[in-house]
């Protein structure tokens, strides 16, 4: 789980990206039609700076690429233990949740993990991500478990988000 563009070309993408994230309640607290309005007004006012600084990066985004290329490594690794598949969902842009999850019930788990990939856990990124693929994921014959980036890798904090469905 991960938020950024899903396209190397970010033209076209960065206005919707930035309306999802603001529209997002986790990021803006106002109740709707204002979070709407207010998302809409940010977006159209950042868009043209958010472009200049993808130019600066050829206007590509490295993010689904990394994210990808991670997916990719950890299923290599998970292969020498069973049937393992791993998907990748963004939070503000595709492959959303929305469309993963199609997958998931195409490849019918009987868990699911969910992986943040962001550095920190907060409310508005790991949390918005993982209500986010919750609620697009109806499956109540799934378990779902939630890791941290940080227990993932090993550090000494031993806590984890748990089953988060039930």
């Amino acid at each position: 789980m991960s938020s950024g563009f899903n396209k190397y070309n970010c033209s076209g993408v960065i206005k919707p990206f930035l309306f999802n994230l603001f529209n997002d309640k986790a990021i803006i607290s106002l109740p709707q039609p204002f979070r709407f309005l207010l998302a809409k007004l940010i977006s159209h006012k950042r868009t043209p700076k958010a472009q200049n600084i993808y130019k600066q990066i050829n206007n590509k985004s490295p993010i689904l690429a990394i994210t990808s290329a991670q997916a990719e490594s950890l299923e290599k690794e998970l292969s020498f233990y069973g049937d393992y598949q791993v998907f990748v969902n963004m939070r503000y842009t595709k492959p959303n949740a929305s469309e993963v999850v199609e997958k998931i019930k195409t490849y019918n788990p009987s868990d699911v993990v969910l992986l943040p990939l962001y550095p920190q856990f907060s409310s508005t990124t790991s949390a918005s991500s993982i209500n986010d693929f919750l609620a697009n994921f109806k499956d109540n014959n799934v378990k779902i478990i939630c890791l941290r980036k940080d227990i993932f890798v090993g550090t000494s904090d031993d806590r984890v988000c748990g089953r988060l469905a039930s």
